[in-house]
């Protein structure tokens, strides 16, 4: 930010590619070739396509096992009709508290084990999971009974559940903790080198984390609300307070490397939460020379990052700051999210974004929707995506985004001598991001290199200042090697939108298409210049609504350069092969 082994995703340039050979259609039309229906007035130069290219594959993350359970012994908890002197073995005779369980955690839960909370109860305590004595394919598992309505934890302060053991799943429980510090805290314990893996959450729903009072939050703007009241100092400064967090192992820096590998946090509802709504961390993982305990030299050497970790289903709204951070990562996904008011209770001196990795390496970002991302009481940022200091290769595909106050997406490097560099934005919806303050495309702060930008839409109807905007704020050096094809830059009304390059070295423009956006272009190869015919949605809220930024121009779908390493789907799921599109949508 701008302020202070399971499967393994193949990503680009090493993703699988499918090789195909074809012509497009004679009935193209060929201005920038001088052919047939020639006006280069609209259509510029067009070199010619090659005959054939190779497509990446879709990437679909990994599911975690299914579990068999019909081996296993379970603990009832229901503190309307329990009492603890029962043995909790059954429906009929279960534990009232969560001291039995408590005190099976002292002593060690026997492998095989399941412990069901009674639906609608609500238990106003603190509850610690350890010695769980969970397997790979026998894992401790968490879950509710007797009805569709979550049981609630309400915990009094503190994390409302803190999971010290890995092998478990913990599956749908309301999590509340105002005054409190988290919903659901995983904490490593153990010594030596090694990984703390296989763990579910999914199902939850958790809020009013960090968050207190009950001022009305639902429509308001947060200019208007004392967000000091409902998080103040350092309970908002803190990003490792919030939802769920994966905090660093007690005395890292005491044990030897390990990292966290196979975490699914899936369908969960997070809202009303304070600082962040997941975040990842990893001490031993950083991608920075001179930071984190690994004594980082390059991703072959002492780098030791948590891997395959997805984020994926989940809806986030009214997060105090930011919704997703993914920090010391590798081989990793944040997939099919709905992010809504990140940002909400920032404020002076502190940044916030949607959704981003930090220090990480070959993440996946895709099918999210991240809108509304707030700028309120002088904080900074405010873009719905980030891609952050010391990225390699992170993919972002097939997102929409719109209505966020500091614009699409952010990419930054820091000033230490880390590397960024490998970001492909491609096939995504931008839509009515701010750009008087930064770009309503992009910022690229600092220097952030090897960046392909290509069949985008980003589209105003109102207008802005920038679509894009370079500096140089980490005082890191300058971007180069950042090319946009295929993209289309609109704006419903005349407008004069710019592109600021003040520290991008040379970028590259070819085939891209503008639409009135002003009277002076970009250096495009071979720009062009007429309306795609696309009506936005009269509401923009809902993924779905992306199809309704389809272009009415048959152009749109002959225009389009062909390279290497595009995808074989567009964003809607039409296969691609052979068709010279521009934008996100193939047909």
């Amino acid at each position: 930010m701008q302020t202070q082994t399971m499967k393994h995703i193949i990503y680009i340039p090493v993703f699988m590619l499918l090789c195909c050979g074809f012509g497009c259609s004679e009935n193209v039309v060929d201005a920038r070739t001088g052919g047939k229906n020639a006006n280069k007035e609209e259509d510029g130069n067009k070199p010619d396509n090659p005959s054939s290219i190779s497509y990446s594959q879709a990437v679909t993350p990994p599911t975690i096992p299914s579990v068999d359970e019909s081996d296993y012994s379970a603990y009832y908890v229901d503190n309307v009709s329990g009492d603890d002197k029962n043995d909790g073995r059954s429906e009929n005779a279960p534990f009232k508290t969560f001291e039995p369980i408590l005190d099976l955690v002292r002593t060690g839960m026997s492998p095989k084990t399941k412990v069901l909370l009674r639906s609608g109860c609500t238990f106003t305590e603190n509850l610690v999971l350890k010695n769980l004595n969970g397997t790979m394919t026998k894992p401790f598992i968490l879950d509710s009974y007797g009805g569709v309505e979550r049981p609630t934890i309400s915990a009094p302060g503190g994390d409302a559940v803190l999971i010290q053991d890995d092998n478990m799943r913990f599956r749908n429980i309301r999590i509340t903790n105002k005054t409190g510090s988290r919903g659901i805290c995983i904490q490593a314990q153990f010594k030596g080198k090694g990984a703390f893996r296989n763990v579910e959450i999914t199902g939850c729903r958790i809020e009013e984390v960090n968050w207190a009072g009950n001022a009305n939050v639902e429509g308001t703007d947060p200019a208007n609300l004392d967000v000091e009241a409902i998080a103040p100092g350092a309970k908002f400064s803190t990003k490792e307070f919030g939802g769920i967090i994966l905090e660093p192992a007690a005395n890292s820096a005491m044990q030897e490397p390990y990292w966290y590998e196979n975490i699914f946090i899936t369908n969960n509802e997070i809202r009303k939460v304070c600082r962040s709504g997941i975040l990842i961390t990893g001490k031993w993982g950083s991608r920075e020379p001179g930071q984190g305990l690994n004594k980082y030299d390059n991703d072959s050497g002492s780098w030791y990052p948590n891997r395959n970790i997805v984020v994926q289903g989940n809806d986030f709204n009214y997060i105090g700051g930011d919704a997703v951070i993914m920090m010391s990562t590798t081989d990793s996904y944040i997939d099919h999210n709905r992010c809504f008011n990140a940002n909400f209770l920032g404020r002076n001196g502190q940044a916030s974004a949607g959704l981003w990795p930090y220090s990480s390496a070959n993440i996946v970002m895709q099918y999210n929707e991240v809108a509304y991302t707030r700028l309120a009481h002088g904080s900074s940022d405010g873009e719905g995506l980030d891609v952050d200091f010391a990225c390699k290769n992170t993919l972002v595909q097939y997102n929409y985004v719109h209505h966020n106050d500091g614009g699409g997406i952010l990419l930054c490097n820091n000033a230490g001598g880390s590397e960024h560099s490998g970001t492909v934005i491609r096939n995504n919806v931008f839509y009515n991001n701010k750009g008087s303050y930064r770009g309503s495309l992009m910022t690229v702060s600092g220097n952030v290199n090897n960046v392909e930008v290509y069949n985008n839409i980003i589209m105003q109807t109102a207008a802005t200042t920038n679509f894009l905007l370079s500096d140089n704020w980490p005082k890191s050096g300058k971007s180069t090697n950042v090319r946009f094809r295929n993209n289309i830059f609109l704006s419903s009304v005349p407008a004069s939108i710019a592109f600021v390059f003040n520290n991008m070295d040379n970028p590259k423009f070819e085939n891209n298409l503008f639409y009135q956006v002003g009277s002076i272009y970009v250096n495009d190869t071979a720009p062009l210049r007429y309306d795609p015919k696309i009506t936005p949605p009269a509401s923009a809220d809902g993924f779905s609504k992306v199809q309704q930024f389809r272009p009415a121009e048959a152009k749109v779908f002959q225009d389009g350069l062909l390279f290497d390493g595009m995808p074989e789907k567009d964003l809607v799921g039409n296969a691609v092969e052979g068709v010279c599109y521009v934008g996100p949508f193939a047909k």
